[in-house]
């Protein structure tokens, strides 16, 4: 699978996981197409269910995660999206 985030974010990203109290190995990259960009993305899902967040790059930084706030998946872009 390649990532489509520099080695240096995902490594940040677990870090924040085990800052957090959480396993790292409970959590895999997957390659996606990306919600915003239609092309290639990396997600990272929490192993055994449906909860994820992409990282997908359009015209500038977008993600789209799950679970959402009140709903089942939420997204935050800039206006470049």
């Amino acid at each position: 699978m390649n990532l489509h985030v520099l080695k240096s974010q995902a490594n940040e990203v677990f870090r924040a996981i085990t800052g957090a109290g959480l396993n790292p190995s409970n959590f895999e990259w997957k390659e996606t197409e990306g919600y915003y960009s239609g092309r290639p993305a990396s997600r990272l899902a929490l192993t055994g269910s449906q909860y994820y967040f992409e990282f997908d790059n359009s015209k500038a930084f977008c993600s789209k995660w799950s679970p959402g706030a009140e709903k089942v998946s939420d997204f935050d872009t800039d206006d470049s999206c």
